[in-house]
């Protein structure tokens, strides 16, 4: 093999590395910015809402918001099918977690301080949105 062939095989080679590189970094980063897809190309529908308190001292006024609203408290949200970890979601006080899933069963976990989470079932149905409230007992 000439000089010239060996170089021109070994740019070959770089350069389809860096396109696999290339291409594995959008699909990360594409799953990132939604929640978690199905990888099918769509479909998936979307679960929104809060870890909230319930229990314990009321909170502020100021920090109440609408009347009879509760508060989202900081924490974080895990997201379960068949026992194992799809996404996770950090939030801070007044946040609200949003995943995007494919379509089936999930249970919902959190962790809020000393609070007491009850995990919560969710049906994600292709093109919907479910509002889902994650109660965490307080004393």
């Amino acid at each position: 093999m000439s000089q010239a062939a060996r170089v021109r095989r070994r740019l070959v080679v770089g350069a389809a590395l860096a396109l696999a590189l290339l291409m594995q970094a959008g699909a990360v980063a594409c799953g990132r910015g939604s929640g978690v897809g199905d990888g099918g190309g769509g479909a998936t529908g979307v679960v929104t809402g809060a870890i909230v308190y319930s229990g314990g001292p009321p909170p502020a006024v100021e920090a109440s918001g609408s009347a009879g609203e509760p508060v989202a408290v900081a924490g974080t949200v895990v997201v379960r099918r068949g026992g194992g970890e799809v996404a996770r979601q950090r939030l801070g006080d007044g946040e609200r977690f949003r995943f995007v899933l494919a379509a089936g069963a999930y249970r919902l976990e959190a962790r809020s301080g000393d609070a007491l989470c009850e995990p919560s079932a969710v049906t994600v149905a292709v093109g919907e949105e479910r509002d889902v409230r994650v109660v965490c007992q307080v004393k």
